[in-house]
């Protein structure tokens, strides 16, 4: 008996112990404290309650007439815990149901997981920072509209160009059920990190350097930004060192998907390279012009320099833009799919070893003329043969004096 009693006593203790570590709620309205520290093993619920105008409803903002929304940092303090935020819309007059949940610097520490749900869109204006081995996750509102916001009706995760989307090595961000993701910063992937996106439409419109994995579902555009006021047709780079799967088409420069009349976006020209990595399209990939009312142009490039990009609906290099094969670690970069070109191709010879390289393994249409190139320039000492889509790299033999 003596021992039942015992057990029932530090069962007892046990959860009194835990229980402050799991399942306890905050509820905030309007806005967050500008920092959560979670213990070790912790698990939260929040509830963050919008305010309501009579345009739409908004968590993390000063008010209507102050937009510049508050920072946010979620750490734990000597391990890992768990955080998650649902969106709540307040009854109001105007009949609203969805809220917009701004941030303006968002940081998560190392071994932190946040989870949100429940918010119509994630407008993030001062850079995103997810530290090592850290874990966000936001769930949208797909088919859901805000008609007067200023992100643009449809569901979102939208980040500014004020700085980075910065993802650390080991971390993870992850958005799904949304219409739209839009980034305007440069966005860094690290080491051992994914980067993965379930919108239909999924636009960059800066730099992005891939260590890691990315993974996206929609249709991407990888096109340059232009500031209001500017004139300038700017370009987007995507550049992949590590792994990149796409379900769906990618379009590289031209202009991108609109989401209404405040969504200004602009045409832009894109840089799609890879370096040694493995870029997978399910789609098909469309190389094109930005073209602007003023009459500018700019052209776009697709650039392989090792590696492969796979393409299974093929690949449009139009008019006006360039296809690049060049080496990494002596390997020529290879296009795994059909072409049909009506630009340029160049293939880029310096460092690559002798012998042959496979360059494309489907058919070539259009315009089949390639040129080879080393640096820019034709080479003196180097013999170049196409041999259908294969190319020969063999020394000059000299006559001796």
């Amino acid at each position: 008996m003596n021992r039942i009693l015992q057990i029932l006593y530090y069962s007892l203790i046990l959860c009194l112990f835990i229980l402050p570590l799991s399942l306890v709620a905050r509820d905030y309205t309007n806005n967050l404290p500008s920092q959560i520290i979670l213990q070790n093993g912790e698990r939260r619920f929040d509830n963050l309650t919008a305010t309501c105008g009579n345009q739409y409803c908004t968590f993390g903002t000063p008010g209507f007439f102050n937009p510049r929304a508050f920072d946010f940092s979620y750490s734990t303090n000597g391990g890992s815990s768990s955080l998650v935020f649902f969106g709540k819309t307040p009854q109001n007059p105007y009949g609203f149901r969805n809220s917009v949940f701004m941030v303006g610097g968002f940081h998560i520490g190392t071994q932190s997981k946040l989870t949100i749900e429940d918010f119509h869109t994630l407008a993030v204006q001062r850079g995103l920072v997810l530290d090592e081995n850290a874990t966000l996750e936001v769930i949208l509102q797909k088919g859901q509209r805000i008609p007067a916001s200023e992100y643009g009706p449809s569901s979102k995760v939208y980040i500014g160009t004020a700085n980075d989307l910065y993802l650390g090595n080991g971390s993870t961000l992850n958005v799904s059920n949304g219409d739209y993701f839009i980034a305007n910063s440069k966005t860094i992937v690290g080491n051992n990190t994914r980067l993965i996106v379930d919108t239909g439409i999924i636009r960059f419109h800066n730099a992005i350097q891939n260590n890691g994995s990315i993974e996206l579902s929609g249709k991407v555009e990888n096109t340059g930004y232009q500031s209001a006021g500017k004139t300038d047709l700017t370009l987007s780079s995507v550049v992949n060192y590590g792994t990149i799967n796409i379900t769906g088409d990618f379009q590289n420069g031209g202009n991108p998907t609109a989401d209404g009349i405040f969504d200004v976006a602009n045409p832009g020209a894109g840089n799609l390279i890879n370096y040694g990595g493995t870029i997978t399209i399910s789609g098909k990939l469309t190389n094109n012009q930005a073209l602007n009312h003023y009459m500018q142009t700019r052209g776009s490039s697709v650039q392989i320099y090792g590696g492969s990009i796979i393409v299974r609906g093929g690949m449009e290099n139009n008019a006006g833009n360039t296809l690049i094969f060049g080496a990494y670690n002596g390997v020529l970069g290879k296009l795994e799919g059909n072409l049909v070109n009506q630009g340029k191709v160049q293939v880029n010879i310096a460092g690559a070893n002798l012998g042959s390289h496979q360059l494309i393994t489907g058919s070539v249409t259009g315009n089949t003329n390639f040129e080879i190139l080393t640096n820019g320039r034709k080479s003196e000492f180097i013999n170049t043969t196409m041999q259908g889509n294969s190319l020969s790299i063999q020394k000059k033999h000299r006559r001796n004096q």
